[in-house]
């Protein structure tokens, strides 16, 4: 050892049972509280890296689930609404028992993804039967 250094005891790298626990709920949580239980997990026991660590996984995984669920929903009703809208034209279905039915199709029937859609379905053969 050199003059000026000071020897510096290693790191305690035993986990206690609590912060085994505490990791674990952080992730067990998910699946009642959302997001709400690994935020909380790792607000309370932020001294500990361990459980800060997987409560911040455990939150990273739960923004990305949601992100990808409400990507899934938009696609669902886009393309739900967009069928709608299509059939509506298509068969020429009378609007006039629904005053707002004509605006929020042609609203729908605008946006660019659903016109590019519209425009190639256009350029097809007519069928003779549905």
């Amino acid at each position: 050892m050199s003059e000026g250094t000071v020897p510096v005891p290693p790191p305690n790298l035993e986990l206690t049972q609590d912060e085994k626990a505490y990791a674990g709920l952080a992730h067990a949580l998910m699946i009642s509280t959302w997001w709400i239980g690994p935020l909380v997990i790792f607000l309370m026991k932020r001294s500990s890296r361990f459980v800060s660590f997987h409560a911040l996984q455990a939150l990273l995984w739960q923004i990305i689930f949601t992100l990808l669920y409400i990507g899934g929903m938009v696609s669902l009703f886009g393309v739900m609404f967009a069928t709608m809208a299509v059939r509506l034209q298509a068969f020429d279905v009378p609007t006039a028992d629904y005053p707002h039915a004509r605006e929020y199709m042609t609203t729908v029937l605008a946006a660019p993804p659903v016109a590019a859609w519209m425009d190639e379905a256009r350029k097809l053969p007519p069928r003779e039967t549905y």
